[in-house]
């Protein structure tokens, strides 16, 4: 199935066998490594536009980086062979090039230390186990599937096979040739989507230059997403509180959010790959807005907001679309319609609003379902929907396709949660800090739209996108 270890060297077979059954390399190695990679890539970005950034938004943004070329290169195979060396030479220049900002980068030890912790935190379970493990749930084929489509768009972009004798044969021709499933075969009466595979670059990438099979690493890949969504919220957080140990405990829980980790043991790896960068789009889109600059003047946050969306676009497909365009829409509103309403009646506002709200459901819908949401009407291991107040990011129980434990007790902290996060986003949109705001707002509409028209599998996987910027807007609340 994967012809990647027989290409190592004896040597290298020889020592990781022994290291990784103590899951050292796994839950260790890999994910130092891919965290200094991409901080080498964040720091190509500033040597290119100079402005700094702090420590966890540059190693996002190499993030973001790494997704985006490897995008790119993967879709022809003459190009996809050169990724991993690629990706290796410009995170070193960016490295050797900033030997002198790294001292200042390191001082942040704050960032640091919740990075480290957090990802210890989400990593408990791997870490008990013992062993090199895979994520996954029940019958959910979907990680054997991620970690056959890495293999492939690493090898041989994104590329069909030359023949149909196989499962594995099957499954990549119906994912990149944009097919749908069906019992019989190829579906022609389904949407054509094509499949997003930007999630899978960083697993590929790391593991054809470290020498390890992409199943020992796929399980702390999803836990080093945590850990720099994590670090991403400290940041936003410090914008709140004074004190540290306030931000650093409201960083992360808020990235452990019970259905963004639920996905996690899962092995939901679109999911986790696509909340660091959205919140790193936010957080340029904040910024560029924000700034009193002349937007021309503001080209550096421009190329980085646009590295941020096609990186997004790239885990997400077009259906990420609709969390860019809904984001920068809220963000306009919130920002736009205090005053506008004092300049307008409030009743004419509201005729206003239902208005648009009726051209949209009846012109534009249309078009949105037909090019930007596929419909799933496959449930795949869900028994029915989830409970939309999963979007708040807690959920005491074992199974987070069930129902609560201990209520009514339960249904009480929930409600005391949403009405927390409910205060948290009138209270930040007061205080113009609309980041959370606008991360919430634009999540709900998504889940909303998902209810109508995705089905309960695209909805349950926009609840779990949504779940931390929720439980942020509690903390704040």
């Amino acid at each position: 199935f994967f012809s990647s270890r027989r290409r190592h060297t004896r040597y290298w077979r020889d020592w990781s066998s022994d290291v990784c059954s103590s899951d050292l390399v796994a839950n260790f190695l890999f994910p130092i490594f891919l965290i200094v990679i991409c901080l080498g890539l964040g720091l190509f970005i500033r040597l290119i536009l100079i402005k700094e950034q702090k420590l966890a938004i540059t190693i996002v943004e190499g993030f973001a980086l790494l997704i985006s070329i490897g995008y790119l290169l993967t879709l022809t195979p003459q190009f996809s062979k050169l990724l991993p060396n690629t990706i290796l030479a410009i995170s070193l220049l960016g490295i050797f090039t900033n030997i002198s900002f790294l001292t200042k980068i390191f001082q942040q030890t704050n960032q640091l230390f919740v990075l480290c912790v957090s990802y210890i935190f989400a990593a408990i379970p791997a870490i008990i186990y013992g062993k090199v493990s895979w994520a996954g749930w029940v019958q959910l084929d979907d990680t054997a599937t991620f970690l056959a489509l890495t293999d492939r768009i690493i090898n041989a972009g994104q590329t069909l096979t030359s023949t149909l004798q196989s499962t594995y044969d099957r499954v990549i021709h119906v994912i990149i040739s944009n097919n749908a499933f069906s019992v019989n075969g190829i579906d022609p009466n389904q949407q054509r989507f094509k499949y997003p595979l930007g999630s899978l670059i960083p697993i590929g990438t790391s593991g054809k230059l470290l020498g390890i099979d992409y199943a020992w690493i796929y399980l702390p890949y999803l836990f080093v997403c945590i850990a720099l969504t994590a670090a991403l919220f400290y940041n936003v957080f410090s914008f709140y509180f004074k004190k540290r140990w306030q931000i650093f405990c409201a960083a992360l829980f808020a990235a452990q959010a019970s259905t963004f980790y639920s996905y996690a043991l899962w092995g939901g790896i679109k999911e986790l790959t696509l909340v660091p960068i959205f919140l790193l789009n936010l957080i340029h889109l904040d910024s560029l807005i924000s700034s009193k600059k002349k937007f021309v003047k503001n080209l550096d946050l421009i190329f980085r907001y646009l590295i941020s969306a096609f990186a997004f676009y790239a885990i997400a497909g077009k259906t990420g679309l609709g969390f860019i365009l809904g984001s920068l829409f809220t963000f306009l509103i919130l920002k736009s319609a205090p005053n506008f309403i004092k300049k307008v009646e409030f009743q004419i506002f509201i005729v206003m609003l239902l208005s648009a709200i009726l051209v949209f459901r009846s012109n534009i819908s249309n078009l949105v379902n037909r090019y930007l949401v596929p419909e799933i009407p496959d449930s795949g291991n869900f028994s029915r929907s989830l409970n939309p107040f999963q979007i708040l990011g807690v959920w005491p129980s074992g199974d987070f396709r069930a129902n609560l434990y201990w209520q009514p007790f339960s249904q009480v902290m929930i409600l005391g949660i949403f009405a927390l996060s409910t205060y948290g986003i009138i209270s930040s949109s007061k205080s113009k800090k609309y980041l959370i705001p606008v991360s919430t707002l634009s999540a709900l509409l998504i889940v909303i739209y998902s209810h109508f028209y995705g089905g309960i599998w695209l909805t349950g996987k926009a609840i779990a996108v949504a779940s931390p910027f929720w439980l942020a807007a509690a903390f704040i609340g």
